[in-house]
């Protein structure tokens, strides 16, 4: 069974550690546990543990409170829970304030331990995937993010900047591939909610089912699959930020749900009962005239007024095209490292030539044109010849971006299917690329070429951060 993390028990209750140890043993968690203090940080010495489960009161007044900085310090992602058979306000307070992630009373539901134990370790995982986000700002390390030398878009951040620390509702409307992502996460890295999650959807790449569950989360029974609870994305970006993208792809149902969420505040998960209550930041973004899906019947208009406080319009690149020799460079200098290669920045007359090119595929397509370019060439420096026929030349006229002979790396161990799946992965990548390049990236089109759906071109899209 895979493992899904180390857990240490620390409960003087041996016929409750026994039970707990045998039931998330058989969900995958390898499990120690302990009746004492000193026993526990004995343990600790030798295993990095992922999950701590601490009882708040031992044996010769010791309490597993003492263990919550010790836990810290080795592993600030754990996931501490603390339980304890006295319900006292005070005492919770005082754990989660030490740094406990939740709080627990006997008798324990072993589901509820579960559910809490994956919860938290998600929350965990975004806080830590924000964090680094964040040391990236602050270093200036961040290729490719916001770079911006046209007047239209320094006006566009000049506004960002005056509401960030405000958390308006905001549209962020322009084509395919101009960064609308990239801005909503701008706001939120720079802004006063950059501690907390930064929670991303695309709505384009589900089902109106699946989309439902994702937004809202749902309760263990609630259809046919759900089988454990699972909080939804809108608990996920509380007190931080939820970015929902494609927000005129949804249907007229989910709208209406959606409305009532910005209208309350608060919302109840799929079969659950109780409504619950956020404070998020809601950025939305489309690549749609909404007007024009308003005059169809195919938007709310009162959603629209709710989401358009703030509005940002994107331009496409062939209207910023001041932008496009630093996107150029810094999209060469991120693809050099990722490569190990030593690919010197873009010459003027390179810039030009990028320049005159209309960039339908907007900021998307000039990231995987450099991203080719870097791949395949053999010399330190581009040459306007390269991008000539990278841009002038038919997909068939390219150097094809599918090798002839496989140059990805082969695992060694492991089953068939985790040495091959990779190299399919890698594959598919790349005809994705060659079949929307050579569709003008037209989703649609391309969609029909592969013969595919248009929400599984997105869907493959984010999953390849294309």
């Amino acid at each position: 069974m895979e493992q899904n993390g180390s857990v240490l028990i620390v409960d003087d209750e041996e016929g409750l550690r026994f039970g707990l140890k045998v039931f998330l043993s058989r969900n995958g968690f390898s499990v120690r546990e302990s009746g004492t203090l000193s026993e526990a940080k004995d343990l600790m010495q030798s295993i990095f543990f992922d999950v701590a489960i601490l009882d708040i009161r031992l044996k010769n007044k010791e309490s597993g409170l003492d263990l919550i900085r010790t836990i810290r310090d080795q592993n600030p992602n754990a996931v501490i829970l603390i339980i304890t058979g006295y319900a006292e306000l005070d005492t919770a307070i005082d754990a989660l304030r030490k740094g406990a992630n939740d709080y627990l009373q006997k008798p324990l539901e072993k589901e509820r331990v579960l559910d809490s134990i994956r919860k938290n370790r998600e929350l965990s995982l975004l806080r830590r995937e924000n964090r680094q986000l964040k040391e990236e700002l602050k270093k200036g390390n961040n290729e490719g993010k916001i770079i911006v030398d046209s007047f239209v878009m320094k006006e566009i951040l000049r506004t960002a900047d005056q509401v960030k620390n405000l958390a308006p509702n905001i549209l962020i409307s322009g084509e395919s591939g101009t960064g609308k992502e990239v801005l909503a996460r701008y706001i939120h890295e720079t802004g006063n909610r950059s501690e907390n999650n930064f929670v991303a959807l695309n709505s384009a790449a589900l089902s109106s089912n699946l989309l439902l569950s994702e937004l809202f989360g749902h309760r263990k029974g609630a259809f046919t699959g759900a089988v454990e609870d699972k909080a939804g994305k809108f608990e996920l970006a509380h007190k931080g930020t939820f970015f929902l993208d494609e927000v005129g792809d949804m249907s007229l149902g989910i709208q209406a749900k959606f409305l009532r969420v910005l209208e309350e505040k608060s919302f109840e998960p799929l079969g659950g009962n109780n409504r619950i209550k956020i404070d998020t930041h809601i950025i939305a973004a489309t690549n749609h005239d909404i007007p024009s899906l308003i005059k169809k019947g195919l938007f709310r208009e009162d959603l629209f007024f709710r989401l358009n406080v703030i509005h940002f319009n994107l331009p496409p690149l062939r209207e910023r095209k001041e932008d496009i020799g630093n996107l150029s460079n810094n999209f060469i200098k991120m693809y050099s490292r990722q490569y190990r290669k030593s690919v010197d920045p873009l010459g003027e007359n390179e810039i030009q030539i990028l320049k005159e090119y209309s960039w339908p595929g907007n900021i998307r397509e000039l990231k995987n044109l450099i991203n080719r370019i870097v791949i395949l060439t053999d010399q330190e420096q581009i040459c306007s010849e390269q991008i000539r026929r990278f841009l002038g030349c038919s997909p068939e006229e390219i150097e094809s971006p599918i090798p002839t002979k496989t140059t990805f790396h082969v695992a060694q161990s492991g089953t068939l299917a985790e040495r091959l799946n990779p190299v399919i992965e890698e594959y598919e990548k790349k005809i994705l690329i060659q079949a929307l390049e050579k569709n003008r990236f037209n989703r649609t089109r391309t969609a029909e070429e592969l013969g595919i759906t248009r929400k599984t071109i997105g869907r493959k899209l984010h999953s390849y951060n294309l």
